[in-house]
């Protein structure tokens, strides 16, 4: 915060990730969720149009998991927000958009029901998100961008 020149921003991180009770506890004695939510406080205290997150509710409990993806998915409505998650259910509530990435390449990319919506029903065998996934790491991509 004081990189940034934020007043007051050690309490206005703790009051946004709701710590302000825990002040004078260090961040190795909070839980998983709890550092998780100081973390992203303070990487946003400066109000940044982008952010990246790699992982972010990695080993969090499901509970914790809900918290901070509703967390992340008010911030999109603030700043372009990149996930980078393996967690397609989490990807699918939070991301507005998803990019498929291979091995370094781009396989698919668009809204989720986009994505959804283009796996032909004799592929789908569950959730839709998971089943894009699939059909679209089994399709290459031309050069043109388009499915082969």
């Amino acid at each position: 915060a004081a990189i940034h020149g934020v007043a007051r921003g050690a309490e206005t991180i703790l009051a946004s990730a709701e710590l302000l009770a825990r002040e004078r506890q260090t961040v190795e004695s909070l839980s998983g969720g709890e550092a998780q939510r100081l973390i992203l406080a303070a990487a946003t205290i400066h109000d940044p149009a982008l952010v990246f997150l790699d992982e972010p509710t990695a080993n969090l409990d499901p509970e914790n998991r809900r918290t901070l993806g509703a967390r992340i998915k008010a911030l999109g409505a603030r700043a372009t927000v990149v996930v980078s998650t393996h967690d397609l259910r989490e990807a699918g509530e939070v991301c507005d958009e998803i990019v498929f990435l291979v091995g370094g390449a781009v396989k698919a990319h668009g809204p989720r029901e986009a994505l959804i919506a283009s796996v032909p029903a004799a592929a789908r065998r569950g959730d839709g998100l998971e089943d894009a996934f699939f059909h679209f790491c089994a399709s290459r991509l031309s050069p043109a961008g388009t499915l082969e």
